[in-house]
């Protein structure tokens, strides 16, 4: 976040002997922190996936939304929580009708990219079964595939299909020759596929069609490049294809995985994880039932079509705000509307600047005198550092206050841009694949709770607090103050402040990992 200061930090409990009520009073706040925790499992989000007029030439508009879980799991809201909001501006606060998939006759065009490695060899006979079960819960007739194998080569099982027709194709797969793996070509592949059909449509029946990919891959690509697979997520989001990885290592590398969650997020789709091959079928039964279960809403405040394209849109479901979707295609003329107030309200509020910065010098220099600097201030732009031996004081948020500096305050070297932002990748446990944005203050461990923690319960090796972090002038820090289980950046104990850079592998205790990410 601009401005803000973050630092990860080991703190120990109180060991100082204490009566029997205050554990009591310990212990019981401790259990009504972490049992709603673990109820609540991992937070719903809502998924804005599509929007276009509801038919060719409507002024109204149809939405395809989704409240899901990190999981994937479904969680259904009712027509009245949706409210659509274009370009800043509410759309009306009607209520939108509401119907499935199935009954709203939109056409799903989805290609599927499946991984047949030489590595993937032991694990062949559970991806047929999976992806078999998969394209009969499929079946529809407003449904079309598109079967795409990828190793050390790229083979396309022809073009979009009824679902029903690819069993011959599956059982045909075999596992590929040794090489490098065409994980990016295959989903371009997929990708350009999509973009050509939908120019292959007429102009008067296009209407709204639903077009994503779905991905089975170990996360490897014969170039492991992340700008490179910042780019193809981009590509996915500017041409409205959502990808949708089940993600399976069969060595158990999960590191690679956090490439398909980058894929993921950035093209509105969502994450699975198979730790094992006997769970695909599993994994690929939920994106079924939530490929499935997705919901349209018309909406009936009209719009100008010719004024859709590049407008941006966000949803509201109920208290849960979407991410904001842009619309591909360039605007049309005299969709901008007249902008002349807007350069009115620009040079006054210049003028009102200038008169105040104006004022403000006069009043500093009748105040100070000429050449006059008042007594103990230095000249810089912070106060002086601390003398030797003093320790330095801080504000209750961690900023500087006079007479001393937040930790690393005084940091040399490059400084980090005020835009860049922290994630932390998990890996493994219940949180693997999520995306933790590191906020003013982390504390991570076992036992913490409210806002600007990570509460991690499935890892006994951690300590009830066991890190936070911090963010200096040139970038992020991670402290260790002595927990039994550690702290570990890339298999390397460290104790102390240590510096992180962008894709640090950071384990805390024996089985707590995440990739360090800055964005």
């Amino acid at each position: 976040m601009p401005g803000q200061v973050l630092l990860l930090r080991c703190r120990s409990m109180c060991l100082s002997p204490c009566s029997f009520l205050q554990r009591a009073a310990l212990v019981l706040g401790a259990l009504l922190v972490l049992i709603p925790s673990l109820a609540a499992g991992s937070h719903p989000r809502c998924r804005l996936e599509r929007v276009g007029p509801a038919a060719p030439g409507s002024e109204q508009l149809q939405v395809l939304a989704s409240v899901v879980d990190l999981e994937g799991n479904l969680d259904p809201r009712p027509a009245t929580a949706f409210r659509l909001g274009m370009d800043g501006k509410s759309l009306g606060r009607e209520t939108p009708a509401l119907t499935s998939l199935a009954k709203s006759g939109l056409d799903t065009y989805i290609v599927v990219a499946v991984e047949v490695s030489a590595l993937y060899a032991p694990a062949i006979e559970p991806i047929k079964e999976a992806l078999r079960e998969f394209t009969e819960s499929m079946e529809s007739p407003h449904i079309k595939i598109k079967l795409v194998l990828f190793g050390n080569e790229l083979e396309e099982k022809g073009g979009f299909r009824t679902p029903g027709s690819l069993s011959s194709d599956i059982d045909d797969i075999n596992p590929d020759d040794e090489g490098e793996i065409q994980l990016v070509n295959a989903i371009r592949s997929g990708l350009r596929a999509l973009n050509a059909l939908k120019k292959s449509e007429k102009p008067e029946k296009k209407g709204l069609s639903r077009t994503l990919i779905v991905v089975l891959s170990d996360g490897i690509n014969s170039l492991m490049d992340r700008k490179g697979f910042k780019q193809l997520g981009e590509d996915l989001r500017k041409s409205e294809v959502s990808l949708f990885p089940i993600a399976f290592s069969p060595r158990n590398d999960r590191g690679p995985l956090l490439n398909l969650g980058e894929l993921a997020k950035r093209s509105a789709g969502t994450f699975r994880w198979a730790e094992k091959a006997d769970d695909l079928k599993d994994r690929f039964a939920s994106l079924s039932k939530e490929l499935r279960g997705v919901q349209v809403l018309t909406f009936a405040g009209k719009v100008d079509v010719a004024c859709l394209p590049a407008s941006t849109f966000k949803l509201l479901c109920g208290d849960l705000p979407s991410t904001h979707f842009t619309l591909a295609g360039q605007r049309s003329e005299g969709c901008e509307g007249s902008s002349w107030w807007k350069w009115l309200l620009g040079i006054l509020g210049g003028i009102v600047g200038l008169w105040a910065v104006a004022q403000g010098a006069v009043y500093l220099l009748n105040r100070r005198g000429p050449g006059k600097v008042p007594k103990g201030v230095a000249p810089g732009p912070f106060p002086p550092p601390p003398s030797a031996g003093t320790p330095p004081r801080q504000a209750s948020a961690g900023w500087p206050v006079p007479g001393g500096y937040p930790p690393g305050a005084q940091q040399k070297g490059p400084v980090l841009p005020a835009s860049a932002v922290a994630n932390l990748v998990m890996i493994g446990g219940r949180l693997g694949g999520q995306r933790v944005s590191v906020p003013f203050k982390l504390v991570i461990g076992k036992a913490v709770a409210g806002p600007g923690t990570l509460l991690i319960v499935d890892d006994p090796s951690l300590g009830p607090t066991h890190c936070e972090i911090q963010r200096d002038l040139g970038g992020y820090v991670l402290s260790d103050l002595g927990t039994p289980g550690g702290c570990f950046i890339n298999d390397r104990r460290v104790a102390g402040m240590t510096r992180l850079t962008d894709g640090d592998l950071v384990r805390l205790g024996a089985g707590t990992q995440f990739k360090f990410r800055i964005d």
